[in-house]
């Protein structure tokens, strides 16, 4: 027997998104089993040649959702790729939804939040301000956001909740003002708990890509993600064949594709030990569990999860500031600056003369992500937080 809400009914959740990725696709399937919620889903149906990272996902979605008709522009200027969408028809559908509670996309969504709000205000619907407050380690704010801040300052301020990223975002919000008992650090990950059951299968899988590739014998650094701008892999490549130059025994695999693939290839200039993988979905386990070390320079993204999960040490530079939550120093990696060369060679090379402690780190990271970063732990968190908008109305 389903249990009640306070309101004698399932608690009617609606999403707004501006576009909708893969990686969420999951993470709202799994929230729209749970126990006493209605959800509903919307983001804009924006399909994108130029900039594909924007483009909502065209699989078959397991939810309610709305698709909406979106005015978008991606642009660079000011030394960022600036992004804006905005969907006219959001207001309407909501209203037509009669939500109980929102959970509005934050900043990034701003243009659609400046009709999603008003009509919270107005309907008394309590909303979640979904946020990563700021990113860690930029050294000039965008012109457009400090333009816009005054809006966005004060419609988060008038949430009933912050689903905060992470750590460093809930610090964020906490010297913005906001009680640290409206914020819930959401734990940002997708469904790692998925690789778990077929480890051995995916390390025989690694095994296979080493052997091909000649890198048996190497400790292998592995970087994962789009590159598009902002990863720091040119730096990763820079300080690999500084290190390479002192040691045979250690190689590179770079696992993604992007605009700037050409760049960083010129960059490589054929150097036997750097593999580029190209994308890889299906196999993508497999690439994980050839890699010893996670390394990740600039703007990082879940691929730091997944290498987590398959107990790979991450080196990580300045990204979203769940790197923060994830990569403890001297325990399941390290951390260096924006753009330190330095510092990011200093790392790998410990990891190169200390293989068997770097391992060590590597199971700490999969223990971590085990025991507090799988997808059903970021469901748990957002009940809470649904539970602190909605107090006596969810049961959580």
């Amino acid at each position: 027997m389903t249990k009640k809400t306070g309101l004698n009914r399932p608690l009617r959740l609606a999403i707004s998104q501006r576009f909708l990725t893969a990686y969420r696709e999951d993470f709202f399937y799994e929230v729209s089993q749970v126990e006493d919620l209605e959800v509903m889903v919307f983001f804009g149906d924006r399909d994108a040649q130029k900039h594909a990272k924007f483009a909502s996902t065209k699989k078959e979605l397991r939810f309610a959702h709305r698709r909406l008709k979106t005015v978008s522009a991606v642009f660079p200027g000011f030394g960022y790729l600036n992004q804006l969408f905005f969907s006219p028809g959001i207001l309407s559908a909501v209203r037509r939804f009669r939500p109980d509670v929102i959970l509005t996309e934050g900043t990034s969504n701003i243009a659609n939040n400046l009709l999603i709000c008003p009509y919270a205000w107005w309907t008394r619907t309590p909303y979640l301000w979904w946020d990563l407050g700021k990113i860690r380690g930029q050294h000039r704010e965008n012109p457009i956001r400090r333009f816009l801040y005054p809006l966005i300052r004060f419609c988060y301020r008038r949430a009933a909740g912050i689903f905060a990223y992470s750590g460093y975002a809930r610090d964020f919000f906490v010297e913005q003002g906001i009680p640290p008992q409206k914020i819930v650090v959401s734990g940002n990950t997708v469904r790692v708990e998925r690789f778990f059951p077929h480890l051995d299968a995916h390390r025989e899988g690694g095994r296979r890509i080493r052997k091909a590739l000649g890198f048996e014998d190497k400790l292998v650094f592995l970087a994962v993600g789009g590159m598009d701008g902002g990863k720091g892999f040119d730096l990763l490549i820079g300080a690999f064949e500084e290190l390479a130059r002192e040691n045979d025994h250690i190689a590179l695999m770079m696992v993604g594709d992007g605009d700037e693939r050409p760049l960083l290839e010129d960059l490589a200039d054929g150097h036997p030990r750097i593999h580029f993988a190209g994308a890889q979905y299906e196999k993508v386990g497999d690439y994980f569990a050839a890699g010893n070390v996670m390394v990740m320079p600039g703007l990082g993204g879940l691929a730091v999860n997944e290498a987590m999960a398959f107990g790979l040490p991450v080196i990580a530079g300045p990204a979203d500031g769940t790197e923060l939550d994830l990569v403890i120093p001297g325990k399941t990696g390290f951390l260096t600056g924006l753009g330190d060369l330095e510092g990011l060679k200093h790392h790998m090379r410990w990891c190169m003369e200390n293989p068997e402690k770097a391992a060590f780190l590597g199971q700490n990271a999969q223990d971590l992500i085990r025991e507090k970063y799988t997808l059903a732990h970021m469901v748990g968190r957002l009940r809470e937080a649904i539970t602190l908008a909605a107090p006596g109305q969810f049961s959580g």
